[in-house]
């Protein structure tokens, strides 16, 4: 059971680490007009990003914990 556990948990730290690398790469845009470069960027995007981001690696963290707990037999 804590193998299921700890797979799962890698599993939800890899989807959550793409998302987080998706929401940083939309968080800003580059726009020509006329010759001039405009650059938006949207910062409360970019900090969910950095936060989703941290969150799994913590929960990778998690998971590779449970997987190497005695007891188990899948070591990482």
């Amino acid at each position: 059971m804590k193998q299921i556990i700890g797979i799962l948990l890698i599993l939800f730290a890899v989807w959550i680490g793409i998302d987080g690398v998706n929401k940083f790469d939309d968080s800003t845009a580059d726009v020509r007009f006329l010759g001039i470069r405009i650059h938006t960027e949207d910062s409360n995007r970019k900090n969910t990003a950095v936060l989703e981001l941290g969150l799994a690696v913590l929960v990778l963290a998690a998971g590779v914990y449970v997987l190497n707990q005695k007891g188990s037999t899948i070591k990482v």
